[in-house]
């Protein structure tokens, strides 16, 4: 079987704990789409980057839509 890790991430807007809470929620919103779908949830680990893992490299404090994202790994 198959081990999949969903990792949600945010923009560096707000503080570090906002950002954190939210990264999980994004990352939680996916698995549960994907259990809703039919797969296991006891296969399905989450975790939330908040916004120490950039897609684009901003400033602080500086919207970025793409680093606002879930990344599903398969095998993880």
């Amino acid at each position: 079987m198959t081990k999949v890790r969903v990792a949600g991430f945010t923009d560096p807007r707000g503080d570090d704990d906002y950002n954190q809470a939210l990264s999980l929620r994004r990352a939680d919103s996916v698995k549960d789409e994907m259990v809703r779908e039919g797969m296991d949830a006891s296969g399905i680990a989450v975790d939330g980057k908040s916004f120490h893992d950039p897609l684009v490299p901003t400033g602080p404090g500086v919207r970025e839509p793409k680093n606002r994202r879930a990344v599903i790994d398969l095998g993880g």
